[in-house]
This record gives structure tokens, sequence and C-alpha cells, in this order.
């Protein structure tokens, strides 16, 4: 895969929202899969930027706002196959349930100020297992799994964006000869934006 095609793969993805509580959504919704109780302690650790980004953004569908709600609707209906979407499936009900486990102080976010670029840690609990998920690198790689301290396999995992390195003339070069599905790639992008700009005009 020229390198072109696979930073387009790994940049240009559909969103519910913000991107950053969307990744939030995704990384304890990936957790809390490997769960079969229910949740009862959710903790999130995030770089500055991740934590920053996200912290006053609403999320769709609800009232709500910030990292803290979206980590903790990921864990309790989202679904980890739709990734920054993951929080797609949560109906009035479960926002209810995630609002519940806020006032009960069992979800915590904090930014690490050592961490740089997208990472996103979270700790997910039920009355049986805990479950650590790490997203970095990009907001849809999923770097490591462990439950109960035991490492599970990666199924699949993405190449962060931070790994693909290229020049300027690469970049030029690859531009002049880029083929049909990196041109549509960049539309899809480009009509996923437009889509968005046109439903908040409406």
């Amino acid at each position: 895969m020229r390198f072109l095609e696979e930073y387009l793969e790994t940049e240009v993805k559909p969103a519910l929202g913000c991107t950053e509580p969307g990744a939030v959504a995704f990384c304890t919704a990936t957790a809390a899969s490997k769960l079969e109780g229910s949740i009862r302690r959710i903790s999130v650790v995030t770089s500055v930027s991740v934590y920053k980004n996200g912290m006053y953004v609403g999320i769709p569908g609800t009232n709500e706002k910030g990292n803290e709600f979206a980590a903790a609707l990921g864990a309790i209906c989202g679904d980890a196959a739709l990734q920054l979407e993951a929080l797609k499936p949560c109906r009035i009900e479960s926002v209810e349930s995630a609002r519940k486990l806020i006032e009960d102080r069992a979800v915590s976010v904090r930014c690490d100020p050592d961490r740089t670029g997208v990472f996103i840690q979270a700790v997910v609990e039920d009355e049986n297992h805990v479950v650590r998920c790490t997203i970095s690198g990009s907001h849809t790689n999923v770097s490591m799994i462990e439950i109960d301290g035991m490492p599970l396999p990666i199924e699949e995992q993405a190449i962060p964006s931070a790994t693909i390195d290229f020049t300027p003339d690469e970049v030029f070069d690859s531009v002049e000869a880029m083929n049909n599905r990196e041109i549509g790639k960049i539309f899809e992008g480009i009509d996923m934006n437009l889509d968005i700009a046109k439903f908040g005009l409406d």
C-alpha cells in the first residue's frame, strides 16, 4: 500500500460528533466489550490534547458534554465495532444510566501532562474483572487490551499516523501520482464534512 493511501485510510474516518469524545467512548466501549457484568467503575487517562479538545464538546443525541460523559456512555452502551461512531446505538435509557454512574462518582477522566499526541487509557470494571484498553498514535489504534492484568491479542490494529513518515518530496510525488482509490478517499472526507455542515445550517 502506498503511503498516501495508507495515511488516508488511517485519517479519513466518520465520527459521531467530535473526534476526541468519540475516541474516548470507543476506548471504554472496547474495554467494556470484554466484560459480562454491570459496569461498576470507569477510569480514563488521556493526553493533554485529547482532554482539552473533548472537555466541553457536546455528545450527539444528549444534552451532555465532555469526555466524562462520553466515557460513561461508551462503557454502558457503546459498540466498539463502530469505532468513532461507538455511541450510535445509545438510547435515552443509557443516558440516564451514564448520568447515574457519574453522580455516584464512579467515572473519572484526567489528563497526564507527560502524554502528547493521541493517548487514551481506559480501565473499566465490573464485579468480577478489570479491563484496561489503550489507544495511542491515532484515534482508533487499539495498542493494548488487558483483562485482570493479562494481555489479550489485538484482533485488528490501525497504523498510527505518527508512524507514517514522509518527506515533502514524497508528498508532492504522491499527489502527482494519485490513483482513483486515493482520490475517492479524499472526496469521501470532503463529502462527509459538507454533509455535516449542511445539516448544521438547516
